[in-house]
Order: structure tokens, then C-alpha cells, then sequence
């Protein structure tokens, strides 16, 4: 089993330098994103920037495609095997590979999408303690065994797909993706289903025109009197190609304008012919098929009583063919038809989207606006207002984490007892500020910057993987903006809701909201809540 260990990497930043981590199973994957089994807080790191495989005991690293880039040894490696010794730089960070015999643990069935499961145990070098790195391992029963492939070769593509566009977006190209395959394996076997219902009426129609010919011809015929044969309306039907009355040789008997003409021209003939040998080995039944793929054909035989024989024979043989593509619905019916089940089952997609768009946002919704009001010393209930079992292990986390923050009134003058950490404040509100939808900036003590989420970033055009540890005069780029503030912590009191006042930030009015935690009256932390002010 081989070991990494972090040596060098950024201040501040997790992991840590010494940290260990013991790699078991085949494939373990190091990014910034926290689905990857070993992640690290870079900015210089790619959200999935590569992948560590053991194959047959031998190490191999394998870059994701990352921005910046996996490096061995200092050099730029793609695919690189890996010997003992060897280090491995991930931005900021570099790995140094060893060899560890420690006993591995039960693996837990975690993947890419799954958060990686951690578990430490002592090192006897004294340093940070080892971390295993479970790599995922498939289940013993059928349905896992799909669940756990289809998560490891299907779903990485939908979550790198998320990862660029809105899940919005990727709900609709989805929905959009099951119209066009709902037209195709229902309403298309449908079409073809109906085509063929349809061919069978067109056989049918030409066996009754092919029958009603014969036995309007047979006296006639008996009567040795060819010049009274006749087709009647039949020929002039629609979609008729060919309505004729033929004698044994092909010669055309009726309809009169094609008279003495010979019947051998076209697939009809063809087929006809290969009707009147089995008339002639004793088939008593007319024959009638698709004579090729837009062509139907019926043909009857017409009998006579053979004095001499003393039984009927056949002497002539009335032929009807039929044109398919005349009969059924053309190229425009057809599109029209796909055109109305295209449009009704867009609308029908659209309105189920919409309903389990918000049946899915309406809980984190709340979940965001209980936090907001707990980060303004609300006493709140974390509760679910629906049943959303999937999300019922994150309000749990998350009511505990607001049950640690300090709230105004509660022990201690500063709202908490003696012996409380910086950390124990600065914990839960980081907890709190990912998720919040406001610009939140989380300081300690001594005014330097802890945390801020994507939404102040974006406001302020401060970065958290530059700025972490900074004092906010030095980080911010505005000097008024980092006065501002820095008057309202010298105003906050512990305790207190805290202070709100409007400013001007590059151009677009917003409300600042401090507040001041800790404890008896100590500030221990700020916290700065920015919101745009509407209108």
C-alpha cells in the first residue's frame, strides 16, 4: 500500500503540511472539488485534476486535464508511473510517495460524486496523523452492482456537465433529450404499426378489386367472348396503378385500350407471373403481397369448366396493383403528426419540470432563509417543511452547527461562557456563510479575513485563496469600503443584532451588516453580511 504525504503547500490552507494520506483500492482522485477522495483548497487546483491508479501494485498518476497541470519530480507528466520517492506537485501543493504496511480498514463503497470517506490513525514519526483514503469498492447484490457502475461510468460526465452550466440547464437539455427519444420509441413504433395496419386494408382493398374483376368476367370468358370482358370503374380508382385482365401468355385482355398489349413490364408483372405457376400446380386461392416497397398486387384466377377434363381450368388471371405511398399519409401528414406530439409533450415536460423545480428549491430555500435569520441572532427551528429524505442528514448537520452559534441573552456577557475558542464561533458561521445567498466575510479577532463566500467575492473582487489570512485593508482593492468596515467592527457589540448601514460599491447601492461574536464581551469574530439594496 503506498502513502502520500503533504511537504509543501500554502499557509493556511487544508491539507496541511505532514498530513498523511494511505491510499487503498485502485483509483483515488485529487482535486479542489469535494467529490474527489483527497481534496485540496487551492484555487491553482482543478476541480478533478488527477488521479492516482494502482494497477497490480504499481502506482500511476493520471492528469484530469487540469489548468496548471500534475507534476513528477518537477517535470510535466500526463500519465506517469510512480516509484517510491517520487513527488508529485498539485498546484501549490507537493506529495512525496511512500510505502506503508499499515493494515488497511473495511473499504467504503464511495465514488466520484460521494464524498470520500476519511478515517486517521496514529503516525509513529509523531507527525499529523495518517488519513486512509477509501477508494470505492462494488457491492455483492445485482442492483448495487448497476447502481455503483452506472455512478462510475455514467453519472462523472453529468456532474462535470453540472459543474459548468446551471443544473437548470441540464434539467431542461435532459428533458428536452427524453422528448426526442419518447418520439422515437413510442410514438415512431406507433407510426410503423399504423403503416402496416394500413398495407394490410391497401392488400385487402386489391384482393376484393382482383376478385370483383373475375367473377364480372367469367361468363364472358366461358363464353369464348373477349370482346365483352371489362374493368369497369376499378382502373380509375385512386392509388390504382394497374387493373388489367391477362390470359396465360401475358397478353392483355381487358381493359379495351390495352388489348393485345402484353403484361410483362413492371414488378407487378413479375410477380403475376409467379402467381400463374402456382395456379397451374393446382393453387385453387388467389395470391396477393407486396411486390416491392410501395407496390401492392392482387391477382385472381379466372376459371372455366374443361368439358374434355372434366374439372375448371384457369384461363385467364384479372391483376390489380395498388400504390402504397398514394394510400398512406405523405411526408407532410406525418410531420404534422410528429409536429403536434412534439409540441403537447413539451408542454406537459415544461409543466412537470417547473412543479419538481420548485417542490426541489422550496426547502432550501427556507433551509437558506433560517440560516440568514440565525446569522442575525434569530432563534429559528431547523426543520424540514416537506419530506425530502435525501436532504434530511443536511438539516440535522446543520441545526447542530446553529445550536453552537452564540445568540444574544444566553450565558456570559458576550453571549457565551468562558472557555469558548475563536474557532468554536468561526466553525459553524463558515458552515452557514457557503450556503447563505448573501455576501458574507467571516474575520477573526484580529480583523484579518477568515472566509468570505462566492457571493461577496463577486461583490467585492476579493479572492479567498489570496486574501485568506489578510487584513481587509490590505486585501480589499477599495480603501473606502475597508474604512467603512472597519468602522463598523469598532462600533459592534458582542450581543448585540449588530450595526446596518448602506454604502456605495462600485456603483450599486448596499446594505452592510455587521456583527460581533464572542465571549464575556470580547469580541472573538465579525461577521459582515452584504446584500444589494433593490430598487
Amino acid at each position: 500500500m503506498y502513502r502520500l504525504t503533504v511537504i509543501a503547500g500554502p499557509n493556511n490552507a487544508q491539507p496541511v503540511r505532514g498530513s498523511t494520506f494511505a491510499l487503498e483500492g485502485n483509483l483515488v482522485s485529487i482535486g479542489r472539488h469535494s467529490r474527489n477522495e483527497i481534496v485540496l483548497q487551492s484555487g491553482n487546483v482543478s476541480k478533478r485534476h488527477c488521479v492516482l491508479v494502482v494497477d497490480h501494485g504499481k502506482l500511476v498518476v493520471q492528469d484530469q486535464g487540469s489548468s496548471n497541470g500534475t507534476f513528477v519530480n518537477g517535470r510535466l507528466a500526463a500519465e506517469r508511473n510512480i516509484d517510491i520517492g517520487d513527488r508529485i506537485s498539485v498546484g501549490e501543493f507537493v506529495f512525496e510517495v511512500s510505502s506503508s504496511q499499515m493494515s488497511a480498514a473495511a473499504p467504503s463503497s464511495l465514488d466520484f460524486g460521494v464524498p470520500a470517506q476519511i478515517l486517521q490513525f496514529p503516525n509513529p514519526s509523531g507527525q499529523s496523523p495518517v488519513q486512509q483514503v477509501h477508494a470505492p469498492v462494488a457491492p455483492q447484490d445485482l442492483l448495487g452492482k448497476v447502481q455503483f457502475h452506472f455512478e462510475r461510468l455514467v453519472m462523472p460526465y453529468f456532474y462535470s456537465f453540472n459543474e459548468k452550466y446551471e443544473w437548470r440547464f441540464v434539467a431542461v437539455t435532459l428533458i428536452c433529450a427524453f422528448i426526442f427519444l419518447n418520439l422515437f420509441v413510442s410514438v415512431s413504433p406507433l407510426m410503423d404499426a399504423h403503416e402496416k395496419a394500413l398495407n394490410r386494408e391497401i392488400t385487402k382493398r386489391a384482393q376484393v378489386m382482383a376478385r370483383e374483376i373475375a367473377d364480372r368476367n367469367t361468363a364472358a370468358l366461358a363464353a369464348r367472348q373477349e370482346s365483352k370482358t371489362e374493368i369497369g370503374l376499378i382502373e380509375r380508382e385512386e392509388a390504382v396503378r394497374a387493373a388489367v385482365i391477362i390470359d396465360l401468355d401475358s397478353r392483355i385482355i381487358a381493359p379495351a385500350n390495352k388489348a393485345n398489349q402484353y403484361f410483362t413490364v413492371g414488378p407487378e408483372a413479375n410477380f403475376t407471373v409467379l402467381a400463374k405457376n402456382l395456379f397451374l400446380k393446382g393453387r385453387e386461392a388467389g395470391v396477393y403481397g407486396k411486390v416491392d416497397s410501395v407496390t401492392v398486387a392482387a391477382v385472381e384466377p379466372i376459371k372455366i369448366l374443361n368439358p374434355q377434363l372434366g374439372r375448371n381450368e384457369v384461363v385467364a388471371l384479372a391483376v390489380v396493383a395498388i400504390d402504397t405511398t398514394l394510400a398512406n399519409p405523405g411526408a407532410g401528414e406525418m410531420s404534422l403528426v410528429y409536429s403536434y406530439t412534439l409540441v403537447l409533450t413539451g408542454l406537459i415536460a415544461i409543466l412537470i419540470f417547473y412543479i419538481l423545480y420548485r417542490v426541489t428549491l422550496k426547502p432550501l430555500e427556507v433551509m437558506n432563509e433560517r440560516i440568514d435569520q440565525t446569522l442575525r441572532g434569530d432563534h429559528v427551528e431547523m426543520k424540514s417543511p416537506v419530506y425530502f429524505s435525501e436532504i434530511d442528514s443536511l438539516w440535522n448537520v446543520i441545526d447542530s452547527t446553529l445550536k453552537r452559534v452564540p445568540k444574544a441573552g444566553e450565558s456570559g456577557i458576550g453571549g457565551l461562557s468562558r472557555g469558548v475558542s475563536t474557532e468554536d464561533f468561526i466553525g459553524p458561521l463558515r458552515a452557514m456563510a457557503t450556503l447563505s445567498r448573501e455576501g458574507v466575510m467571516i474575520l477573526d479577532e484580529s480583523r484579518n479575513i477568515v472566509f468570505l463566500n462566492s457571493v461577496l467575492e463577486e461583490i467585492s473582487g476579493i479572492r479567498l485563496d489570496s486574501a485568506q489570512g489578510l487584513p481587509l485593508a490590505q486585501a480589499s482593492r477599495d480603501q473606502a469600503f475597508s474604512m467603512f468596515t472597519q468602522d463598523l467592527m469598532d462600533r459592534a457589540v458582542v450581543g448585540s443584532e449588530g450595526l446596518i448601514e448602506e454604502i456605495e460599491f462600485s456603483g450599486i447601492n448596499f446594505r452592510v451588516q455587521c456583527v460581533a461574536f464572542g465571549s464575556l464581551g470580547s469580541p472573538q469574530c465579525f461577521v459582515l453580511m452584504t446584500s444589494r439594496v433593490d430598487g
